[in-house]
């Protein structure tokens, strides 16, 4: 559906969404032994709010799925001249250049769409696709110590 574009936007809080998302994962973390910290600052995107729930969902699904026990997942939501939406978490060492195929339907970094981690590969390609259907771009990177940062920015609503 996000493929198609948005047929109209409306102001979105991203913190408020994120703080939402955030506490329904909450269960979620204890049970993978994964703790969530929130950097959330007041920012507003247009957009559809149903969506961009989805893309935050699917972040922070991934860095609590694809994490280790004691580890973390941060979500920052960020002021104006910064990306707007930012996941880092701990986890795992990802290869430089597989980060972007992790973007790709079923794809999964180490693991065929068959393994048993409870998904099919799809969480990251919607992201994406929830991105580009709001004109925004997605950029991740792998964390030093294991683990990825993902970062999504939006087109400045004042633009």
């Amino acid at each position: 559906e996000s493929d198609r574009g948005l047929p109209g936007r409306i102001p979105v809080r991203l913190d408020e969404l994120a703080e939402s998302v955030l506490d329904a994962h909450e269960e979620l973390a204890a049970k993978h032994g994964v703790t969530l910290h929130r950097k959330l600052s007041e920012r507003l995107v247009p957009g559809d709010p149903v969506l961009l729930e989805r893309l935050i969902a699917n972040l922070v699904a991934n860095a609590v799925i694809y994490n280790e026990p004691g580890g973390w997942a941060e979500v920052e939501v960020a002021i104006a001249d910064q990306p707007a939406l930012a996941v880092r978490n701990t986890g795992q060492h990802i290869p430089a250049e597989d980060v972007t195929s992790l973007f790709e339907p079923f794809r999964r970094l180490g693991a065929d769409r068959t393994s048993n981690s409870g998904g099919v590969g799809l969480g990251l390609s919607i992201v994406r696709s929830i991105a580009a259907a709001h004109e925004g771009t997605v950029r991740a990177r792998p964390r030093p110590e294991g683990g990825l940062i993902a970062e999504i920015e939006f087109p400045d609503p004042s633009a």
